[in-house]
């Protein structure tokens, strides 16, 4: 069975790139999960992708029960879009895709730095151990909002000096947007450029080979500038994504826009912002409640 999983993941990918509109960093993880779940069927002997059974799926699972939540759904995502491309295709003589069950989703509320622990990140701050590259990317995550794989993906031509924007290509779904560049981003983008000659075409954050950074890089940098700064253990490229949107409701943004700003394609999705800004909610709730406003 591994062998049939091998021999149509190429055409898979091309499916999920201009079919399903996927972003390369979805491929790719898309793809390496399969691989897993291929390996995995094969050690159970399960002899056809038409034989896969809940307990087969289940198996794999149980074996990564300490994954986050969120990756145990990618990988699941991976494997039912596979086996319905599969049946589309008529490799197989029937879907089992529906037969895979899902893992219950552990809700757990982002981790965000406090405005002042932000601005401590972001300072510009001019030494060895802070190169104007690592200055931008921090400032590009926090003030924008991005991705560590849209960050990865910018490219100069992306950059609109004219008009203080960031164009976001291909974000999560493969959409599209325009972030707002504000002047901090925009100087420590010009110091960086700067830096690289004047470069106007070609990956923004390079590596030392002068190659596109990999989101695994960008993670590894924005630990470390953390640690330089007081803030070990308490920073990823997430967290900066986090607090963007947070500190953007807590200063009164409206959520509608919050969400085009972060690119997601539900509002319920950002509305899991509103849980972070405690301090505001006992605001609102102080505000507005009858026996809270008779009380004070």
């Amino acid at each position: 069975m591994a062998d049939v999983v091998a021999a149509h993941l190429a055409k898979f990918a091309d499916h999920l790139r201009v079919g399903k509109g996927a972003s390369p960093h979805t491929v790719r993880n898309y793809l390496s999960d399969l691989r897993q779940w291929a390996a995995h069927f094969k050690q159970l002997g399960v002899p056809s992708l038409s034989a896969l059974t809940a307990e087969h799926v289940r198996a794999f699972l149980g074996a990564r029960d300490d994954a986050e939540a969120t990756t145990l759904q990618r990988k699941l995502a991976a494997l039912r879009t596979f086996l319905e491309f599969v049946a589309l295709e008529g490799l197989v003589d029937r879907d089992v895709s529906k037969a895979i069950p899902s893992p219950k989703r552990r809700r757990k509320l982002p981790r965000v730095l406090t405005e002042e622990q932000a601005a401590v990140l972001t300072a510009e701050v001019v030494d060895d151990a802070t190169p104007a590259r690592d200055q931008a990317l921090l400032e590009v995550l926090y003030c924008c909002g991005l991705r560590a794989a849209e960050t990865a993906g910018l490219d100069w031509s992306d950059v609109d000096w004219a008009q203080s924007q960031l164009k976001v290509r291909q974000g999560k779904g493969g959409k599209d947007r325009i972030v707002p560049l504000i002047a901090s981003v925009a100087e420590a983008l010009k110091k960086l450029q700067a830096e690289g000659g004047g470069a106007a075409a070609g990956p923004v954050f390079r590596n030392f080979r002068g190659t596109r950074l990999t989101t695994r890089s960008i993670q590894k940098i924005v630990v470390a500038q953390a640690s330089l700064r007081g803030l070990e253990g308490q920073a990823t490229p997430h967290t900066l994504r986090h607090s963007f949107a947070t500190h953007l409701l807590g200063n009164g943004a409206n959520l509608r826009a919050i969400q085009e700003l972060l690119g997601h394609s539900s509002l319920s999705t950002t509305q899991r912002y509103t849980h972070l800004d405690q301090k505001a909610l006992c605001d609102e709730y102080d505000r507005s409640h009858p026996l809270a406003k008779t009380k004070k």
